[in-house]
């Protein structure tokens, strides 16, 4: 739905406005001028009194009693109209007795061939009042037919004791008579009272009186259009129905300059509004007319732009019916058909609407365009683990805070699905940066979608973002019009989850000491391969880190890798041994090789140094060792690595590396206070289908730092870079008394990240 806003100039006569059909085109002058001198008239909508004893003079009464229990008044409705809606009976009783015990029934009814109360119509509920007009409303709607009788049925229902029966200790009602059966007036032709009253003893005789009761019969024609109850609200525009016109963001209680304002007033039916109907508010002390813009149903959609110079700190202001619509021409609001009628303008004060304010002095900042910036590593498709960044821009700087998340559509399962990429910057730039990491079972071989409205909570401006965080002008203000274009498959931004980049630690775990001291000078530790991974792939490389830690804070790690290749030589080596040392790239001061070995550097990690060597390991027990390996030097100590293999008990050394001493001359290896793990990692610069890795599993005893107990536990840790590799698990066999590392193939996870205790098993 449009809302249309002509030029100037334009003349716009009466609209139709019926069901849901919105055809109400107004001139934008009803907008910013307000109408002069207002007509106050009565809408024959309006509740009428059809039949009244006002005026007439009181002669006589009936009592209600346990002797008389029930007493009617027959009066017939007009024949003008086609139906009537009632709305009110007013009766007239002086009580004899104590009125707040006396249980009066009061019904309409359809009146019989021999003159007496037929099927009952409705229940009336009010309440007595000794000596004063009382008031009686139908319980629920009620339609009364033209040219029809009906009778109101007044009856004792009894006392406070079902032995008193209205008769008890004087409890009985006077209900008062009048001299007259002519209508009041002639409010509407055709209705009248009956000259005579229905009266019924406590054995069911019935006989007449030839006088009428003081009664009144109000309502309202049934075809005229009214208000319904509570039926006047401010509207919030969304904006899809806004045509380009600024809206208020919802969960945002203030207007800004140039927003729509509106209130939504529904009818009981289609009604007709010419182009001078209007309806008044207040802003602040200013009286604004808001014009008719659309429709939804029997409801009228009425409509102003907020000027820069209003302001209402306590909230828009909405009269009654004398200080809104009751200002129109008489023909301003009329019923649909051949024979239209006056539209019953009448409605309660709403009073002031608190989180409806206004400050014409502000806007708030729109959102300009949301893109990706970011580029897929691998082709053209963001693998597992990868991050996507998205920015969203505005047209001026904003303040970002609270959780905020920017919806995508990529397919999971082979259908769209939503995800949410996280803010991680921008607040206090017109730019806000969000970035999503590409999770298990994403595949989207067209392209990333942006939906429409992607900072938006399912589309709806009311919450703002997913997650309940807020962005508004840098100087505080209104918050952040999120509205925006959805983006179709962007092709350069695919998703493929079957793979997952690398490199990436797949498990790890961390050796648990009781006690943080002593440092140890040496250490030893036997292993099992179980599983041989083979040679594997010579871009890809399967590392097994038996041992990682630090000596007097600088850090280290030695183990086995599935390709050793050498620097200056054609192809791979095929599988060796490795001993890095950290956080230098000297490799002349601090290594030494033997046999075949070589020295290496890389920056994973930091920049640091690599002996490695050529060694064909397989499935079978080993043990290692890294102590002391000859004399100190004058700024270092020299630590060597070893590896036994316990089928013929050969030990192979692989090379040296010198670490710090410290103030007292030592070098320890500190495991107990710096931590020494044991971990399987896959390493390269691509993608790979993680099932596609093969299996490599080895089994470890705990490790013997010389000079302590032995650990008691280990800290179980899985995919440490990104997270998403699943396949891999960590166990420990009580029996054995080893932790088992199994990474690769379609290993399943029985162990979540945990501490295991050896001491529990």
């Amino acid at each position: 739905m449009e809302w249309h806003l002509p030029r100037l100039n334009d003349q716009s006569g009466k609209r139709t406005i019926p069901g849901s059909l919105a055809v109400c085109i107004l001139a934008i002058s009803l907008l910013i001028i307000v109408s002069s001198t207002p007509q106050y008239v009565q809408a024959s909508g309006d509740d009428i009194t059809f039949v009244s004893y006002q005026g007439q003079n009181r002669n006589g009464e009936r009592e209600l009693r346990e002797s008389t229990p029930v007493i009617g008044q027959i009066f017939t409705t007009g024949s003008d109209r086609a139906k009537y809606e009632l709305t009110e009976i007013t009766s007239r009783f002086d009580n004899t007795g104590r009125t707040n015990r006396f249980d009066l029934g009061v019904a309409l009814h359809l009146v019989t061939s021999a003159n007496g109360p037929g099927a009952k119509v409705v229940d009336m509920t009010g309440n007595i009042r000794e000596s004063k007009t009382n008031h009686w409303s139908p319980a629920s709607t009620t339609i009364l037919e033209p040219n029809t009788r009906y009778m109101i049925v007044f009856r004792c229902n009894g006392g406070d004791n079902d032995d008193e029966n209205c008769n008890g200790s004087g409890e009985e009602i006077e209900i008062k008579l009048t001299h007259s059966d002519n209508e009041d007036g002639g409010k509407s032709d055709g209705w009248s009272i009956a000259n005579t009253l229905y009266i019924e003893d406590a054995d069911g005789n019935s006989y007449t009186h030839w006088r009428p009761a003081r009664i009144e019969v109000k309502g309202r024609s049934a075809d005229v259009p009214y208000i319904v109850s509570n039926g006047v609200q401010m509207h919030e525009v969304s904006h899809g129905e806004a045509g380009g016109w600024g809206t208020r963001t919802i969960g945002d209680d203030t207007y800004g300059n140039n927003e729509l304002i509106a209130v939504s007033v529904e009818f009981s039916a289609g009604v007709v509004a010419s182009s001078d109907s209007t309806f008044r508010i207040k802003i602040g002390s200013a009286t604004r007319d808001l014009a008719p813009v659309s429709a939804r149903g029997n409801t009228v959609i009425f409509a102003t732009l907020v000027r820069s110079s209003e302001r209402d700190s306590n909230g828009i202001w909405i009269g009654n019916n004398t200080a809104t619509l009751d200002h129109n021409p008489a023909d301003a609001i009329t019923s649909t058909g051949d024979s239209p009628r006056n539209a019953d303008l009448t409605h309660a004060r709403l009073g002031t609407q608190s989180n409806h304010k206004v400050d014409g002095s502000k806007t708030r900042p729109r959102l300009k365009n949301i893109r990706i910036t970011s580029s897929p590593r691998h082709a053209d498709a963001y693998v597992r683990g990868e991050t996507v960044t998205v920015e969203a821009k505005f047209d001026r700087a904003v303040v970002a805070s609270g959780i905020l998340n920017l919806r995508l559509n990529v397919h999971a399962f082979q259908t769209p699905s939503p995800r949410y990429a996280n803010y991680v910057d921008g607040s206090g730039t017109s730019t806000l940066v969000f970035e999503h990491v590409v999770t298990l079972l994403e595949n989207d071989s067209d392209g990333i979608v942006i939906p429409k409205n992607a900072l938006a909570e399912d589309g709806d401006l009311a919450t703002g973002v997913h997650g309940g965080g807020s962005i508004v002008g840098q100087q505080g203000g209104l918050l952040a019009d999120l509205a925006s274009r959805k983006r179709g498959p962007l092709s350069a931004h695919k998703v493929d989850a079957r793979f997952a980049a690398v490199p990436e630690i797949m498990a790890a775990v961390l050796w648990d000491w009781q006690n943080d001291t002593p440092a140890s000078d040496s250490l030893t530790m036997d292993f099992s391969i179980n599983e041989d991974p083979g040679h594997f792939s010579e871009t890809d490389v399967l590392v097994a880190a038996l041992a990682w830690g630090h000596i007097n804070g600088v850090r280290f790690a030695v183990g086995l890798r599935t390709d050793v290749d050498k620097p200056g030589t054609d192809g791979s080596q095929g599988k060796g041994v490795l001993f890095n040392r950290w956080d230098t790239a000297d490799t002349s001061s601090y290594s030494r090789t033997t046999g075949n070995g070589w020295v290496d550097t890389g920056q994973l990690g930091g920049p640091f140094i690599s002996v490695r060597r050529s060694y064909n390991w397989r499935e079978g027990d080993y043990s290692m060792r890294i102590a002391q390996d000859g004399a100190d030097d004058e700024d270092g100590r020299w630590f060597g690595f070893w590896i036994t293999k316990k089928s013929n008990n050969v030990e192979t050394k692989l090379g040296s590396m010198k670490f710090p001493l410290s103030d007292d001359g030592e070098a320890t290896i500190q495991a107990r206070n710096f931590g020494l793990g044991s971990l399987i990692a896959i390493l390269g610069d691509g993608a790979l289908k993680p099932h596609e890795i093969p299996v490599f599993e080895l089994a470890f005893s705990r490790p013997n730092a010389s000079g302590g107990d032995d650990p008691n536990a280990v800290n179980v840790t899985y995919s440490q870079l990104h997270g998403v590799m699943t396949n891999s698990n960590i166990s420990y066999d009580s029996g054995e008394d080893e932790v088992t590392i199994r990474a690769g193939g379609t290993t399943l996870r029985t162990t979540t990240g945990s501490t295991i205790s050896f001491d529990d098993g």
